[in-house]
């Protein structure tokens, strides 16, 4: 804090405590770990506290080298700037939580067994900090959290130490000033579409007129409303050409566009139904040309098998 202040406004700081919970406890899930988190007493010098991890199941041990690989890693996340730059690839981010897992998996039973010299166990819980630092989740808390402090003008810095648990010092603390703080903020988080391929939407009401109207459906029992990318389709619709009645069934490709909103959650921001297959009414299936043409590539391949 500046000018050596202890004080600062109370619900910058408990948001911004929020965050650090919620870092913990995305991370915590992503390394499998059952712990708990407890803050202790706050500590002299500008606003310190401190932050323990405890085995939730009663008379559970967490052994002093889980503790530190655990602590080294949320420091890392939180104040290290080798990965404030990172920007998360949402089509990959499956496949780097995968990856993720399996290396805390192998990591931890090292570190147990102390078979690796202090210096490689760093290297790869640094290799451990990048990949979850990538995931969205973490990066929208990390985001929240330097976003608020930066309404607290007396804010200058931000640090971070591990801890045994004699309050000694086991690595050196991290830093970050004010003036990186933004370098941490994210915009929207665009997640990777869903898209699901020969499904069937039941039409509830077509548009049967030019214009950015959505149409309305139900898929897997829910109602949407959806925008119809199928430009052939739609003309036929417009052209009389396809009528509708009570209980019409399009088989189709679908899309759910999504977005991650401040709190983590995932939103889905529009829905998107394209290359009509067939038309379904009652017992008669009306198949459109993209189906035809479906049906004549999937044969060719079958040839090629």
């Amino acid at each position: 804090m500046e000018n050596e202040s202890h004080s600062m406004d109370a619900a910058v700081k408990n948001r911004a405590e929020a965050e650090i919970i919620r870092i913990f406890k995305e991370t915590a899930k992503i390394l499998e770990l059952d712990i708990d988190l407890e803050v202790a007493a706050l500590e002299p010098g500008g606003i310190k506290e401190i932050f323990r991890f405890v085995r939730k199941k009663k008379n559970a041990k967490i052994s002093s080298a889980i503790q530190g690989f655990l602590a080294a890693i949320i420091s890392g996340i939180i104040v290290d700037l080798a990965v404030s730059g990172l920007r998360s690839n949402s089509h990959i981010e499956e496949l780097t939580v995968k990856k993720t897992e399996l290396e805390i998996r192998k990591l931890q039973k090292e570190i147990e067994l102390m078979e690796d010299s202090p210096e490689e166990i760093n290297s790869r819980i640094d290799d451990i900090v990048v990949l979850i630092s990538q995931t969205d989740k973490i990066r929208r808390y990390k985001s929240n959290f330097y976003s608020s402090l930066l309404i607290e003008n007396k804010v200058t810095k931000i640090g971070a130490v591990v801890l045994d648990s004699n309050y000694r010092e086991i690595f050196p603390e991290l830093l970050v000033t004010r003036s990186d703080f933004n370098k941490y903020l994210v915009d929207q988080i665009v997640l990777a579409p869903l898209i699901y391929k020969d499904v069937y939407v039941e039409i509830v009401s077509p548009v049967l007129k030019t214009g950015k109207i959505k149409w309305k459906g139900i898929y897997d029992s829910e109602t949407i409303n959806f925008n119809l990318h199928d430009a052939e389709f739609r003309q036929s619709v417009i052209n009389r050409e396809v009528s509708f009645a009570n209980g019409s069934v399009i088989r189709c490709d679908i899309e759910f566009e999504r977005q991650m909103d401040q709190h983590g959650e995932v939103k889905v921001t529009s829905v998107n139904v394209s290359n009509i297959i067939e038309l379904i009414q009652g017992g008669l299936i009306i198949e459109t040309k993209k189906g035809k043409h479906r049906k004549a590539a999937k044969s060719q391949l079958g040839l090629f098998e």
